[in-house]
Parts: C-alpha cells; sequence; structure tokens
C-alpha cells in the first residue's frame, strides 16, 4: 500500500515537469521497487533534463553578404531588425539567442586570391569554439562559389558545404551535449544578370545558380543532413542580382524560424 500511494504522489510531482514518457516510466518504476537513492537520483536526473529543455537555445547563422545584410541598392548594411538573422531573433523569441556571423565574399572552402580572408572552412572552427555551447548551427553559403575566379559547378559547391557540416561534427565539443545540429540553407538563384554591374565577375554564374537546389538536396539526402531551399520562398533583387530586398530578409527569416522550432522543440 505504502508503495502505491508513494507512486501516486511521483506521478503528481512529474505533472509539473515536461519529460518524456520514458523518463517518467523509470521514476515510477524506479518509486516501487527501488530504493530511496536510486530515487534521488532519478528525481536530479529529471530535474536536468527539465532545465535543459528550458534553456535558452543558442543558434548561429553562418553566412556571407545575404547573412550580414546587404542592401542590394547601393551596398549599406541593413538594420538587425531587417536582416534575416534578425527577423529569425524576433519569430523565436526570449526562447533562441541568434548569433549573427556573415561576412560579404565568404565562400564554402575556397581561398579567395583577389579579396582574401573569405575560406568559410578556416572560419568556421574558431567562430564555433568563439560562440560555444551551440544548439544549432545554420549555414547559407554557396553564392560567391560561382565567380569567375573559383571555375567550379553547382555539384562541387555542394560537395563543398558537405566538408562544412563534416568540420562542425569534428568540433562537436562547441555544440551543447557535444551534439553537432547543422541546417543548410540553399542560396536562391540569381536574378537576371545580364545589366547588372557584377555581371563581369559572376559569368555564367547565373545558370548555375539554378541548379543549386537540386544538388544540395541530393548532397544532402546522401550525407544525411537537413537542407533547406530559400528558393521556395525568396528570390534574388534584380538591382544586382544576388542580394536579398527588405521583403525577401522577412520572409526567410519568417521560413526559418518554423524550421528552427522543429529541430530544436519538437
Amino acid at each position: 500500500m505504502a508503495k502505491v500511494v508513494r507512486c501516486f504522489f511521483v506521478l503528481v510531482w512529474l505533472r509539473f515537469y515536461k519529460v518524456g514518457a520514458m523518463t517518467k516510466l523509470f521514476t515510477v518504476a524506479y518509486t516501487v521497487f527501488g530504493d530511496v537513492l536510486l530515487i534521488c537520483r532519478i528525481h536530479l536526473i529529471v530535474h536536468r533534463e527539465c532545465v535543459m529543455k528550458n534553456a535558452e537555445k543558442s543558434v548561429m547563422c553562418f553566412g556571407d553578404s545575404n547573412t550580414w545584410g546587404c542592401d542590394p541598392a547601393g551596398g549599406a548594411r541593413f538594420d538587425r531588425s531587417t536582416r534575416w538573422p534578425g527577423v529569425l531573433q524576433a519569430e523565436l523569441g526570449e526562447k533562441c539567442h541568434v548569433v549573427e556571423e556573415g561576412l560579404g565574399g565568404r565562400t564554402t572552402v575556397w581561398d579567395d586570391p583577389i579579396e582574401g580572408f573569405k575560406n568559410g572552412l578556416k572560419q568556421l572552427p574558431p567562430l564555433l569554439k568563439s560562440h560555444a555551447p551551440l544548439d544549432l548551427l545554420i549555414i547559407m553559403l554557396g553564392t560567391n562559389d560561382l565567380k569567375n575566379r573559383f571555375g567550379v559547378s553547382a555539384m562541387d559547391v555542394s560537395w563543398s558545404v558537405t566538408r562544412l557540416v563534416n568540420e562542425a561534427k569534428n568540433n562537436a565539443k562547441a555544440f551543447v551535449n557535444e551534439d553537432p545540429k547543422v541546417l543548410v540553407v540553399c542560396p536562391p538563384p540569381y536574378a537576371d544578370m545580364s545589366n547588372v554591374p557584377l555581371r563581369k565577375i559572376f559569368v555564367g554564374a547565373e545558370e548555375k545558380s539554378h541548379q543549386l537546389a537540386a544538388e544540395f538536396a541530393r548532397e544532402g539526402e546522401e550525407q544525411g543532413y537537413p537542407v533547406f531551399n530559400a528558393g521556395n520562398v525568396i528570390e534574388s533583387s534584380p538591382i544586382d542580382g544576388i542580394h536579398l530586398e527588405a521583403t525577401e530578409h522577412r520572409k526567410l527569416g519568417e521560413a526559418l524560424a518554423v524550421e528552427v522550432k522543429r529541430v530544436l522543440f519538437s
């Protein structure tokens, strides 16, 4: 009889905590059949699980000038509330802290012989350590990889993104519970580049940019990481062909908020 009463009070106690079914099951089992020390240990585990679930989540957005927030009409930076990481922060609220790591001209893995210091693969490890512990890394790169100077295909870009994902996994200690969660965002295709100033450094890139979504999706499926196709919700600006206007930043931030909630809270 005493065990039944004790079990009842434990179930009432668990009612106030958002824990998994297995945790509840084990707690009740140890309450009925285990000793006091085991019960206390299980209670501590449950409490820690609750704290982890309710703790602020940290999300790092790793990208290029479209993550930095370059205005296609002149190149100035949009304010934080306009940039898509800022929109993402507003949508997620106090439950998350969104870190912006956007750099104009950043590539996936390529050393830029003209601009220099743009290689994302080299920059990622120190940034992961700097902002640790992270719950999620969002990677949105590939637009600059299609410049003439690199001479790569859309497939090459998708393989390069996989190197970034693997680099994140190699730095697992920078993530909460050493569990690297990565969401890859495929950039939208370029707009018409025929009459924009940037066309001379992106010769032939417009066609390749339309191939990125299929290559990213294939590579993500083969390598086992999620890919969000930004081209389904936004378009590059016709002003310069590659950057996002303020309306598109908002659309992207809102759409990614849905994906982030699914990854972190479902």
